[in-house]
């Protein structure tokens, strides 16, 4: 029963790749390894940064979700809290305040009490909202602006570091599932340091 409940624990369209309009995003899929049910999993999302930004300058990041795909397991009640870390680039300077969740994007069973902050140098994120059985999401729009510190010629690369959730089922009740990419940090896209 456990197994078959933490297969289906999605991140961004886990149990297929999702049909993505890009419509300017750079679409992302990450593979990775989990701790729980399916050990083969991919994060899917729709990034955007700028391909170069000046020494001193800020730029911001923007991680959109995608469509989840069927969430349905027998024995599911819901999955929630899902969280994601994406770390603060090498060769940049978080800026203080700027990791918001955009309004009005994802779907509202998601999007409700949604936030983002960054600690420890890495931005995060959280949805409480539940995901009912045989029920889709899309995961809220992430935005947070950096500044560039490092020297001309480097790359900042944006990283995404960890994925967890947590299924609610019958007779297990609350099974949390931690998920890292193959490759840890994964670069989803570099931002390369240009000239004033």
């Amino acid at each position: 029963m456990k197994k078959l409940i933490v297969a289906s624990i999605g991140c961004l369209g886990l149990l297929a790749a999702p049909v993505v309009d890009a419509g300017g995003y750079k679409a992302v899929s990450v593979p990775m390894t989990c701790s729980e049910g399916d050990a083969n999993q991919t994060f899917w999302a729709l990034l955007t940064i700028p391909p170069t930004a000046t020494v001193g300058s800020k730029f911001t990041v923007t991680i959109a979700g995608v469509n989840s795909g069927l969430i349905s397991h027998t024995g599911l009640n819901y999955i929630y809290n899902m969280e994601t870390d994406f770390p603060v680039p090498a060769g940049t300077k978080f800026v203080a305040g700027s990791a918001k969740i955009l309004p009005d994007t994802g779907t509202k069973n998601v999007r409700d009490g949604a936030t983002a902050w960054m600690a420890g140098g890495v931005v995060h994120t959280r949805l409480p909202g539940h995901v009912e059985n045989d029920t889709t999401f899309t995961a809220p729009t992430l935005e947070f602006q950096l500044e560039v510190t490092g020297k001309v010629g480097d790359k900042a690369p944006v990283t995404f570091s960890q994925y967890r959730v947590t299924a609610n089922a019958f007779v297990v009740g609350d099974v949390k599932s931690v998920c890292d990419p193959k490759t840890k940090p994964h670069t989803m896209g570099n931002v390369t340091v240009a000239a004033p």
